[in-house]
């Protein structure tokens, strides 16, 4: 039976098909929907999706990966049959829910700047998740699932979303290298990322930013103390403070680019080395 579900807080001004799906905006005006979908106070209907049949396990998962897009809580409302007067006509404008997080904006450029980037991601991320055999062998849906709660939090906690996004890509490392005995995390997981194409260091005392073991102290900090900074020495002796609040910036864009990569998208105008420059596109 067909359906149509209403886009809360997703940013699109052009109409797309997907899996079938025929995503429908409410605003061709790329101010308008940018502000719509950037709301921190509530959910705003940004488009509606359109289908011949709801699959609410494939509903979830394009629910995750739009919020992941936008690192902003996305919701999709409950499939109901298209009304004769069209498919916006019964959906509220609004939802007031609860006050949006913002991770610190969108991983992918709107489709006003590059119009099939985010369809392109969109299709490649639910054929992924789809695959039974891919996702168990690679630990991509556990990745997938993680990184997208760590901008769906209603009140998020710096350690809790970085325990979410380090766990994932532990996950990931761990099972497609098929290392589940390498004691130092930063070892396997900066050989995995150097073959993503990231200019990543095991451990770099000049490049802390670049090095995973700086990451890995963070995460055993945490969880045998509780404390969100530890005290290493510098290159020359000196005892040095790493504060997880300076750090977290940088590893929660290289751990979303990681999930890029994995999702195999390149739509040629990614920097990929965004996490520590932070500019997105080139």
């Amino acid at each position: 039976m067909a359906f149509v579900c209403g886009i809360y807080g997703y940013e699109f001004t052009r109409e797309f098909c997907v899996a079938g799906w025929r995503f429908m905006p409410r605003s061709p005006v790329a101010a308008e929907a940018h502000a719509w979908a950037r709301d921190p106070e509530r959910y705003q209907l940004t488009g509606v999706l359109v289908g011949a049949h709801a699959d609410s396990e494939q509903l979830a998962r394009l629910e995750a990966i739009l919020s992941f897009i936008e690192h902003m809580d996305v919701i999709l409302s409950r499939p109901q049959p298209p009304g004769a007067q069209g498919p916006f006509h019964s959906l509220p404008a609004t939802i007031l829910v609860s006050r949006r997080y913002s991770g610190g904006g969108a991983i992918l450029a709107p489709d006003s700047w590059l119009p099939r980037s985010r369809p392109v991601f969109i299709e490649a991320a639910l054929e992924r998740l789809a695959d039974e055999v891919f996702c168990e062998e690679s630990g991509y849906r556990p990745l997938f699932f993680k990184v997208a709660k760590a901008y769906r939090q209603r009140r998020p906690y710096l350690e809790v979303s970085f325990f979410l996004l380090f766990s994932g890509l532990e996950t990931y490392v761990r099972r497609t290298l098929r290392d589940d005995e390498t004691r130092k995390v930063a070892v396997p997981m900066a050989h995995l990322l150097q073959r993503m194409g990231f200019q990543v260091y095991e451990d770099n005392p000049e490049a802390p930013a670049r090095s995973l073991q700086t990451y890995a102290n963070f995460r055993n900090t945490l969880f045998h103390s509780g404390k969100l900074e530890f005290v290493k020495k510098d290159p020359g002796g000196t005892p040095c403070l790493y504060r997880l609040q300076d750090y977290f910036v940088h590893f929660r864009i290289l751990v979303s680019l990681a999930l890029l990569r994995a999702t195999g998208f390149d739509d040629g105008h990614t920097n990929w080395d965004a996490w520590i420059d932070r500019t997105l596109l080139r």
